[in-house]
């Protein structure tokens, strides 16, 4: 199923201006950079599913509201909101792993060029 990408964006502008945020802001919270948020809002990058499902929580708004399949805002059913709950952990798990990933490349790295230094 293909989404417009223009209404996604608009539905994420709506609630982070309601919300009094700046793009800046928002990126901060979903983990991710400004300039995603803005190309969001502007229709040229879908979010992932994982970023939309983080907005949804975020905002208390259904994943369908943002996508453009339902108009009503409120997420009224408790085993959705308990997936995206999850989803959101997950996000925050995946996010530590990568972060842990990247430290111990650095360490791999350093190593290999101190290695490469005395041979």
């Amino acid at each position: 199923m293909d989404f417009d990408l223009k209404g996604i964006g608009n539905k994420i502008r709506q609630l982070r201006k309601e919300n009094k945020l700046t793009q800046a802001q928002l990126a901060a919270v979903c983990y991710i950079n400004r300039s995603s948020i803005g190309l969001y809002e502007n229709g040229l990058r879908e979010p992932s599913a994982g970023t939309i499902a983080y907005l949804a929580k975020y905002f208390n708004v259904s994943v369908d509201y943002l996508l453009g399949v339902d108009e009503c805002k409120q997420r009224n059913n408790i085993d959705m909101q308990t997936k995206l709950y999850k989803i959101g952990k997950e996000h925050e798990l995946l996010k530590e792993r990568i972060e842990t990933l990247d430290a111990q490349m650095i360490l791999v790295m350093n190593a290999l060029r101190a290695q490469t230094k005395k041979g």
